[in-house]
């Protein structure tokens, strides 16, 4: 009888097992924990003088700003937000979230609508056959109205060297400029004033003070447009939270579609394509899966634990089905069939 040697057992053992695997199939999937995010996130953030609100896509990872606002020099700036009454504080896409008060910009609108009313009424009284003797009080006016003019001009030119360091906006330079030709005209509309009282009614005057009503009106609307730009309105429907940091007045989150931002091996990301199925479950909530499909994959690598990750992007089927910011999830990345010999492969 002779003996067969334990070596020659397991070779031929292992022999086998290599065959079969040629022809053997296993499910392929990829395990790993993820972070759950919303879709998009608008932040409302007072910083530096400075009010912005920043929309936040965690899907793509592109942070853009939907408003910046700079307030002028002793402007006082209040930021309302909407009474949310629901207990919910759920919006639509569109809503108005909250308004930036400016009192320049408010304060601006009075004085030229002011202007505006005494203009047509300096009209009024031009055409009317009625005389009376207003030099004194045209020579009071043409003082201030120049005197006016001197000051606008000095911060005209001060602004200037501001604008070209982009340390001011466009529409912001565009009001001190108006505010400087309107200056310009006030004088210029004195001076015929002075003219007009001392002489008569002259009709090129009434025609400066149209043309000066006109650019006034044109000024009104540009500062209605600018004030109509401080409404913050919502980009997507979704819930409005409090916020608890200095910086930040409140945040409106998107809670239409979630995204698993799950790191990965980096060898095993590269066996990953977009579209395929996940599967997960929320730690601690082991009745219930959710169910998604990989949207991307980031191009760049991370160090965790010393092992190099990629970032998989998991989007979420379904809305609102219960998941909130920061839980964690274990992710199943399903990706078919493969050859056992393969997946030995893979694994050595």
């Amino acid at each position: 009888m002779i003996k067969v040697r334990p070596l020659i057992i397991f070779v031929v053992v292992v022999l086998f097992f290599i065959i079969v695997s040629f022809f053997v199939e296993v499910d392929y999937k990829i395990s790993g924990y993820g972070k759950i995010y919303p879709y998009r996130e608008l932040l409302i953030i007072s910083q530096g003088g400075f009010f912005s609100s920043k929309l936040v896509n965690y899907l793509t990872g592109f942070v853009t700003n939907e408003l910046v606002y700079r307030p002028e020099r002793g402007d006082i700036v209040q930021f309302s937000m909407k009474d949310f009454n629901n207990g919910e504080c759920r919006i639509c896409k569109g809503d108005t979230i909250g308004i930036l008060v400016s009192s320049y910009i408010n304060q601006r609108i009075k004085e030229i609508k002011g202007e505006i009313r005494c203009l047509e009424a300096e009209i009024d009284y031009l055409k009317s056959p009625q005389k009376r003797a207003l030099v004194e009080l045209a020579k009071e006016k043409l003082n201030y109205a120049k005197k006016d003019a001197e000051h606008k001009k000095k911060v005209f030119e001060r602004m200037i060297e501001l604008y070209k360091k982009d340390l001011i906006a466009q529409e912001e330079f565009d009001v001190i400029r108006n505010d400087k030709d309107l200056a310009e005209i006030n004088v210029r509309i004195a001076e015929k004033e002075l003219e007009n009282v001392s002489t008569g009614e002259k009709p090129e005057h009434i025609k400066m003070i149209t043309e000066q009503i006109n650019k006034n009106k044109m000024m009104l609307n540009e500062l209605i447009k600018q004030r109509e730009l401080l409404f913050i309105k919502s980009p997507f429907s979704g819930i409005v939270l409090p916020s608890y940091s200095i910086d930040t007045l409140c945040t409106v989150r998107d809670v239409q579609k979630f995204i698993i931002v799950a790191p990965i091996d980096m060898k095993e990301s590269f066996d990953i394509v977009e579209g395929v199925k996940v599967e997960a479950k929320v730690v601690g909530e082991r009745m219930r899966k959710i169910y998604g499909r990989v949207s991307r994959l980031s191009e760049d690598i991370t160090v965790l634990n010393g092992k190099q990750k990629r970032l998989v992007f998991i989007e979420v089927n379904g809305g609102d089905v219960g998941l909130r910011k920061g839980m964690i999830a274990k992710c199943h990345i399903h990706l078919g069939r493969r050859k056992l010999i393969e997946r030995l492969i893979g694994i050595f």
